[in-house]
């Protein structure tokens, strides 16, 4: 800044800079305002169990011989009680503001849209996860309710129309089919209800839950084929383990304390299609499932007495290794060492921190999540917390 008040030519050019190469964060600023004001007023009794309720995906297009044969779409719950699924098409623009002529951003246009529906019998819907895997025909989407995980594959080319009990159907007719290809029931994986369900990033076809008690497993979409015309899908069971376990197995740790325990799980996968890591509210623990579920480490980023509560975590968009871990204070960076690794500093697998950050906002406020920007420039990424809607 210089001596009159006037921004100096250097942060003059970082600003054009920056609003050329990441422009979604050039203007944000009134928008995020609103944002953060909205989720500190949120009511701090929301459901511990709600995940995304908002993916943004592909459907597969069978009959498209040229230009996109994976259409982007939007998957959101809808309806009074949140009950059903509507995967929407929209339409893609770009948009600016005003003189700023080089900042574009591509923006998603519901206003004239395609939407399919499905409604199951699982009850609300709490979380809505898409699968990452860039592959044309591996188009997954994953529905979490209360007691049940449905596995989608959306189709998009011809009309489709769904018969309800009446011989009608609920919904118009659309060309967007949401196509659910198998289930899993909290009854098979011996739970009373799930609390988390994630896509593996290098094969959409494996899934992994785990439930209000720390218990996970991971499964494997196989096709049954049969004479007749059309396949069915079922989930096989591969892997399956405790949160807790480790901490019983090991004579020398006891077991964690119980604090802040809702039944809030998460688990993801990290570093390769073998290594997994499971937290709750306080803990983190990375699994090695290659052969057998086993303990590859813990990652404590709690002094003790503290009183923070870990409330989300995502896998950076650079670096599959990494992943950041959002608290009722601090914003994490972790790096994730799968089994038979080791860095030049002789840290063994499992994971270390990398960096922490206060985050200087609302410690009560237990809507934050996490959402990495991705940039095409270098390996520069964004963390910043958003309120929850």
């Amino acid at each position: 800044m210089n001596i009159d008040g006037k921004a100096s030519i250097t942060i003059q050019n970082q600003m054009r800079w920056l609003s050329k190469t990441l422009p979604e964060t050039f203007s944000a600023k009134p928008i995020a305002a609103r944002l953060v004001t909205g989720s500190l007023e949120a009511s701090p009794e929301s459901s511990s169990d709600l995940g995304s309720l908002l993916a943004i995906g592909r459907a597969y297009d069978p009959e498209r011989v040229s230009g996109v044969r994976r259409p982007q779409i939007i998957a959101v719950s809808w309806g009074a009680a949140g009950h059903i699924l509507r995967l929407i098409k929209p339409r893609v623009e770009t948009r600016g503001w005003g003189k700023m002529s080089g900042a574009r951003l591509s923006v998603l246009n519901v206003d004239f849209l395609d939407a399919g529906h499905w409604m199951g019998t699982g009850g609300t819907i709490r979380q809505i996860v898409a699968a990452e895997v860039e592959n044309e025909r591996e188009c997954w989407l994953a529905v979490r309710q209360t007691t049940v995980v449905t596995l989608f594959r959306p189709i998009y080319g011809r009309i489709h129309t769904k018969a309800g009990a009446s011989g009608r159907s609920a919904f118009a007719s659309s060309m967007l089919d949401a196509n659910p290809r198998a289930s899993l029931t909290a009854q098979r994986t011996g739970s009373k209800s799930h609390s988390d369900v994630s896509f593996n990033p290098w094969f959409s076809r494996q899934i992994a839950v785990v439930d209000t008690l720390g218990f996970w497993s991971v499964w494997e979409v196989d096709t049954k084929y049969n004479h007749s015309k059309t396949d069915s899908e079922i989930l096989v069971p591969k892997k399956t383990g405790g949160f807790y376990d480790c901490w019983v197995k090991d004579e020398a740790s006891k077991t964690p304390e119980g604090g802040h325990f809702d039944g809030w799980y998460r688990i993801i996968w990290a570093s390769n299609l073998s290594t997994i890591v499971v937290l709750n509210r306080r803990h983190i623990s990375v699994f090695d499932i290659k052969a057998q579920s086993k303990l590859l480490g813990r990652i404590d980023i709690f002094p003790a007495g503290n009183t923070d509560w870990i409330l989300d975590i995502q896998r950076s968009t650079a670096d599959v290794s990494h992943l950041y871990v959002l608290t009722t204070s601090r914003i994490f960076w972790l790096e994730i060492i799968p089994a038979g690794e080791h860095k030049d500093d002789h840290i063994e697998a499992g994971g270390r921190i990398l960096l922490s950050y206060f985050h200087f906002l609302s410690a009560e406020d237990e809507t934050l999540k996490l959402a990495p920007l991705k940039s095409d420039k270098g390996k520069i990424h964004r963390s910043r917390p958003w309120g929850s809607s």
